[in-house]
């Protein structure tokens, strides 16, 4: 995680150093430093701020409590947004989707002795499938009250997510632009 909006400071644990490969490791580093790029750690503090006072203020009445459970939710849909967003900053990094996966799914709870038959198209074809899930009105209400207090979207949305924006050939699009700049430099 990243913490200290005036001086962000990254933080890995010990076991996120020796568990992810080179590829893996840079995919999260650039997700953290694609939350300080982007300004989230201040959102975050600000949003975090307004959320606490906006509750202890609120919530003494019926529509106060309202109020402040629309307003935390929506920050928490802005908060898994902004996940999707620093993914990109990761994958960006380290340039391979199938790392970006892999570490995806290792951070997702994958266990540690299946890493070595860790196969990212299964991860990718469950995403597809759980997507699928969206075309019946009651599984896409279920999946949305089982994620909507979460400030991270599933990791299987992540990874389909990342597939999906790589598909759409915004992923090629920037690194050209940066290929292109670097040259011209």
């Amino acid at each position: 995680f990243t913490t200290g909006a005036g001086n962000p400071i990254l933080v890995f644990n010990n076991s996120i150093l020796h568990r992810l490969t080179h590829e893996e490791l840079m995919f999260i580093i650039g997700h953290e430093i694609g939350h300080i790029k982007s300004e989230h750690l201040q959102y975050q503090l600000m949003g975090d701020l307004l959320i606490r006072l906006g509750t202890s203020f609120l919530d003494s009445t019926v529509i106060g409590s309202l109020i402040s459970t629309g307003l935390s939710l929506a920050f928490y849909e802005w908060e898994r947004r902004a996940e999707f967003t620093a993914d990109h900053a990761g994958l960006l990094v380290c340039q391979d989707l199938h790392a970006a996966i892999t570490a995806l799914c290792k951070l997702g709870g994958y266990p540690l002795e299946y890493y070595d038959h860790l196969d990212a198209n299964d991860f990718l074809d469950q995403a597809q499938h759980f997507n699928n899930f969206d075309e019946d009105f009651f599984n896409k209400v279920i999946k949305t009250l089982l994620v909507m207090n979460s400030t991270h979207p599933w990791t299987v949305l992540r990874a389909r997510e990342l597939m999906l924006w790589v598909q759409s050939g915004e992923y090629s699009r920037i690194l050209f632009r940066c290929t292109d700049y670097l040259q011209n430099m």
